[in-house]
């Protein structure tokens, strides 16, 4: 830090001790960008050495290598190697070097821009990973269900006993198997410590699924906690040394994601044995629950013979020959391979240095700076009491035992699918502040379910503790879930960070026993709600200890870590006593606190130092003119130094503070010059613990550097903030988000996965209540009219680029009151159609697991996975998921067409036409205009299009989908399946090929609310930061918003459905109130509105403009006709309970 550019016009630091001074020259904006790029690289670094090749002179660097292959026989490749060397010296200057050819270098870009396309040996030995993952998630949860029937069966009552029998393995695990890992690792390898821990897992299960004593499980299962301690230090391990270093992180990840989906397995494993009997065997059920942990392991150990061993292991036992065929396979090419054979050999000679002369157990425990590293391993939130005895928990609750293992297995699912947003939340919001922020609320949840065992009422006290369990998993899940292990990972120095990482797994395996051993007696004698209080209670004293104990690692080097853990733990005690007030107005903003540039005086500037210690941060101003606003974002240089400000008396340390324009910053006015963007902020000494002034310092540019100001540069405050572009997204050169990315193939199957996936399963009963002739003939037209209206909503766009929602397009129209009455209304319509996904679930679910839980419950798991899914922020990334929903209800819809083909369940004549009642064809005319109601989402998917013109393929490539689609399934299945036809129609074959269909059409009945839930989400976040750089940031603000806009949704919706839980009723009311007038009513006044003053210039607009108001009196017609029919089914459907635990299938 603080070293000097090579940009003359740069700022120059120079330090003398303890002070530092800032010579400011003059320079462009230019200038000022490109020094900030020098800073943000010369600063920041991951967690790993320094290159050791940084320092060598080529010459010195060639004959390094030339030596290195003599030594170890591998001339036959020093050219090669010779290549790899320079490359590895300077990775970032390859396409400056004479020596690479254009295949090479062709092969180095790759290495960034398709940094997951690896040779099949990579995605094999992740696969290799990611089972021994799923070994250990599925043992650790497999006694869930399984505890509930041996204990019966052993005659254990005895709590303490029962917690012994489920904490044995984390016993064994902590005490011996995670010390055994060196010496396992030494003698056999990295592949041998896992196929060893794997067959021990493999055998152990069979044991377990054996045992006819108690005592004898005992031993099964502490046996098994010799695999547990080394299949966890060994695999991630593996996976590191093997893979990359451009995907090393998100692989070492991985390892706390596909733990998480062996836990849901064991949650599997347990409802789908539990009504399983034998004859002769007793316990069949729960032995065939810890019988089936022996599968992965299985294959694990049959896959671990073709997987090559770490290429780290064999050179550190010299055997370069064997690390080179191994990296070989790793790698793209063996030029790729010999690079990093060298740099990992360079590595290790620096890590021999490190080890050289220590004793590296005592030095653990005895250097402060490790002690504190080890710190990190002490968390003891209660999750594991939920991962091992859920089942009880909610058999306490009230449910029976099926409903309390169907409801355990979506703790499961909730724990895997939460734990995916981890790969990337862990270093975008960093370690302790994802401590900071889940501790807190994984506290709130637990009370929360503890008080609920108060709540006499047995279906609301089920529900409510189902509910905070759930909430509790899925704030666990991101953040307490991967953080420890990751934290411990990085926290060690390196050359004890074998001994280091030991001792945190056995920490962590320590904490998992004491939980398992104590659960039961807790739950005894504190009651359910005094246990979860008491884990309440770790999980905000778990707060207080990272706030002031804790500091930040991510993105740290480890000199810069080295630092940061060698400072005392009372200074930093004390410094974050200090920060306390600063903290609380900071993030609860009160008094309104905000970074801005005054438009009066000059700057004034509020410095907010995001990361406490001496680096680089970043900084957010805010340019104010008139009404408007635009935010600009600043690199800034923080370097300690000593102010004497006659203003300021009494503040004897603060930091200097350089900052220049960053690229990407949108703005439509001209940049400052460097000369005026140099300012001085007063702020407290940090981590020499002195305390921070009570006020901001306001500082006047001009008392700190008195020369004039441009005209130019002063202009810039005075201009018109009109924007520069007309589109909702603006210019995304620099942007870290993108939206603008979508093909018009893309879009075209979003539209498909929004539109298709619920109106294809009402229409066969529509069909059987209109007759086939009627139904065929509405299809068409109806089909046809949405064709012609969605034409309709892209002219207007077209017209209007700046358009992104019926809001947008209201206020054209209507202005501030159409704004507001479009957006509002497209948001509830969007709304309405989420809960009918979450409705539609709940029946899938019911359907599929013959109502296997409460209902309610159902809808929460569908609630979590839709928000999951909702996460990412951009069209494109969720396209990818509307492919698998097509495929999905095809697939679905193909096979009730099949099976109601062969049953033949109707043996009735087939209908032309039915004498009905207004009533109830008007009511199946609602399902069919909810069929295609897909138009309120059509301007944000063209606000996404790469170019908005290529929308009419996408429009009819979703005509021509859903119209053939429609028919055909409608017709078919009506014509086999006649008036038993159901709705949602996937229930109108027999009751195998039911449950079948609705497993196969799950995705597409989650992925359509996820479509849909993206247009909500899109719409509230767009307004909230439209000509904001927020909409293209990637910081705490801008994804947390986005996060809480979806969770907020997502709750709405989810109380609609349980609401009104009848399906064809939820489609009518949705269909008449809102898609009347979004697909058909707003399109015909959008053509009016572009055509006005020309309705009758010529005989074609004549015959539109006549078509228009035709299409604007059928809106009005279904939106009428279609709340009365739509409310009397609400009112006299018996079935129509809101809120209720009740069978919806």
């Amino acid at each position: 830090m603080g070293e000097k550019t090579s940009d003359p016009e740069a700022p120059s630091l120079s330090h003398h001790e303890t002070s530092i001074s800032i010579e400011k020259r003059e320079g462009d904006a230019a200038t000022a960008r490109e020094w900030a790029r020098d800073v943000d690289k010369s600063t920041t670094t991951n967690t790993k050495l320094r290159n050791p090749l940084a320092e060598l002179s080529r010459e010195q660097l060639l004959n390094d290598v030339e030596a290195f292959a003599k030594e170890k026989d591998l001339e036959h490749i020093l050219a090669d190697l010779r290549k790899g060397a320079l490359v590895a010296q300077d990775p970032r200057a390859f396409e400056q070097m004479d020596e690479l050819t254009e295949s090479e270098k062709e092969l180095l870009r790759r290495e960034k821009t398709h940094r997951w396309s690896q040779p099949f040996m990579m995605y094999f030995m992740t696969v290799l990973c990611a089972g021994s993952a799923i070994v250990q998630g599925m043992d650790q949860t497999a006694v869930n269900g399984a505890q509930e029937f041996y204990f019966a069966e052993f005659g254990v009552t005895d709590t303490w006993l029962q917690g012994l029998l489920n904490g044995a393995p984390y016993l064994c695990s902590a005490v011996i198997g995670c010390w055994t890992t060196a010496p396992l690792n030494r003698w056999f390898g990295r592949r041998g410590c896992i196929f060893i821990s794997c067959f021990i897992s493999f055998a152990a299960s069979f044991w377990m699924a054996a045992a006819h004593t108690w005592w004898n499980l005992l031993l099964g299962r502490f046996l098994l906690g010799f695999a547990v301690g080394a299949k966890s230090t060994t695999t991630p391990v593996y996976g590191a040394e093997c893979s990359p270093a451009n995907i090393r992180g998100a692989l070492v990840m991985m390892w706390q994601m596909w733990t998480a989906f062996g836990i849901m397995l064991g949650y599997i494993a347990s409802v789908a044995f539990m009504d399983v009997s034998h004859p002769t065997i007793p316990g069949f059920n729960w032995r065939l629950m810890l019988g089936s942990t022996a599968i992965p392991p299985f294959f694990v150990c049959m896959q671990v013979y073709f997987c090559p061993e770490s290429p780290r292991w064999y050179m550190m036992r010299n055997r370069y020959h064997d690390a080179y065929k191994a990296l070989c396979k790793f790698r793209p090419s063996t030029f790729q391979a010999a690079r990093d054979l060298y740099y990992i050999h360079a590595a290790l000679k620096v890590e021999e240095r490190l080890r050289e002369g220590k004793h590296l157990f005592h030095e653990m425990f005895t250097i402060p700076r490790n002690r504190r590293a080890a710190q990190s391993s002490f968390f003891f939130c209660g999750v594991n009491a939920i991962m091992y005895y859920s089942s009880s928990m909610f058999r306490e609750a009230g449910f029976d035992t099926r409903k309390a293992l169907v409801t355990s297995l979506g703790c499961g699912i909730t724990n895997w699918i939460f734990a995916l947003p981890a790969v990337y939340t862990i270093d975008t919001f960093g370690r302790r502040n994802l401590l900071l922020t889940t501790f807190p609320l994984m506290c709130i949840f637990l009370l929360f379910t503890g008080f609920s065992f108060y709540i006499p009422d047995q279906t609301s006290r089920t529900a409510c503790v189902a509910t905070g369990i759930y909430l509790f998993m899925i704030v666990y899940s991101p953040g307490e879930g991967p953080v420890p292990f990751t934290y411990s990972a990085e926290a060690f120095p390196l050359y004890i960070r074998d001994i280091g990482m030991s001792f945190a797994t056995a920490t962590t395996w320590g904490f998992n026993f004491i939980v398992s051993l104590t659960w039961p007696s807790l739950n005894k004698s504190f009651t359910p709600t005094g246990a979860f209080g008491w884990y309440a209670a770790w999980n905000l004293f778990g707060w207080i200890f990272c706030y002031f104990c804790l500091p930040e690692t991510k993105a740290l080097s480890l000199e810069e870590l080295d630092q940061v853990f060698s400072v005392p733990t009372t200074k930093h005690i004390n410094h974050y006593r200090a920060m306390l007030p600063w903290d609380v107005v900071t993030y609860t903003n009160i008094n309104g606190c905000r970074e801005e540039w005054s438009t009066r005086r000059g700057p004034r500037l509020r410095v907010l130092p995001l990361s406490h210690r001496d680096a680089v941060a970043v900084l957010y101003l805010r340019w104010k003119s008139g009404a408007r606003s635009l935010t600009c974002q600043y690199q800034v240089l923080v370097t300690q130094c000593n102010w004497d400000d006659e203003e300021h008396p009494g503040l004897d340390t603060g930091f200097l503070i350089a900052f220049s324009t960053r690229p990407g910053s949108r703005s439509t006015r001209p940049q400052p010059s460097l000369s005026s963007l140099v300012r001085v902020a007063i702020m407290g000494s940090m981590l020499e613990g002195g305390s921070r002034p009570a006020a901001d310092a306001d500082v006047d540019a001009d008392h700190v550097h008195p020369e004039a100001v441009s005209d130019g540069e002063r202009d810039f405050e005075k201009q018109d903030s009109k924007p520069e572009y007309q589109d909702a997204f603006g210019d995304e050169e620099y942007a870290e988000v993108k939206y603008k990315t979508l093909s018009w193939w893309q879009c075209g199957f979003l539209m498909v996965a929004e539109t298709v996936s619920l109106g294809i399963l009402s229409l066969p009963a529509v069909v059987a209540a209109l007759g086939l002739v009627p139904a065929i003939i509405l299809l068409v037209a109806l089909g046809l009219m949405s064709t012609y209206t969605g034409y309709t909503i892209g002219q207007f766009k077209w017209r209007y680029p700046f358009i992104h929602s019926m809001g947008d397009a209201g206020e054209v129209i209507m202005g501030r009151f159409g704004r507001e009455l479009f957006g509002t209304g497209q948001l509830l319509l969007v709304v309405f159609i989420m809960a009918s996904h979450i409705l539609t679930f709940t029946v899938a679910m019911n359907s599929i697991t013959d109502h296997g839980t409460c209902s309610i419950v159902f809808g929460v798991v569908g609630l979590v996975i839709s928000f999951v899914l909702c996460l990412p922020r951009t069209l494109a990334k969720v396209s990818f998921l509307s492919i698998a929903s097509f495929i999905s209800v095809s697939s679905a819809v193909l096979i009730v067409m099949i099976a109601v083909g062969v049953e033949r369940p109707w043996h009735g004549g087939i209908n032309a036409t039915v004498d009905t009642s207004l009533y109830k064809a008007f009511l199946a005319v609602c399902n069919i205009v909810f069929s295609f109601s897909g138009h309120v989402a059509f301007f944000g998917f063209m606000a996404e299009l790469k170019n908005p013109r290529d929308y009419p393929k996408s429009l009819f490539l979703l005509q021509g989908i859903d119209t053939c689609l429609y028919i055909v399934a409608a017709v078919v299945i009506y014509c086999y399946a006649g008036d038993d036809v159901t709705s949602p129609a996937l229930g109108s074959a027999s009751e195998t090929v039911k449950k079948v269909a609705y497993g196969i059409a799950l995705p597409t009945i989650i992925i359509g609310g996820v479509v849909n839930g993206h247009v909500a989400c899109k719409y509230i976040y767009v307004r909230m930061w439209r000509h904001s750089d927020r909409m293209h940031k990637r910081d705490l603000v801008a994804t947390g918003s986005w996060v809480l806009i979806g969770l907020a949704t997502w709750i709405v919706a989810w109380i609609i459905a349980e609401a009104i839980p009848v399906f064809n009723n939820l489609l009518s009311l949705v269909a008449s109130l809102f898609a009347s007038w979004f697909t058909y009513g707003f399109s015909a006044l959008f053509w009016l509105y572009l055509n006005k003053g020309r309705f009758f210039s010529t005989p074609m607009k004549t015959a539109l403009t006549i078509l228009n108001v035709v299409i604007m009196g059928i809106a009005c017609c279904i939106c009428g006709l279609g709340l009365y029919v739509s409310g009397k089914a609400l009112h006299d459907d018996p079935g129509s309970t809101s809120f209720s635990c009740a069978n919806n299938a």
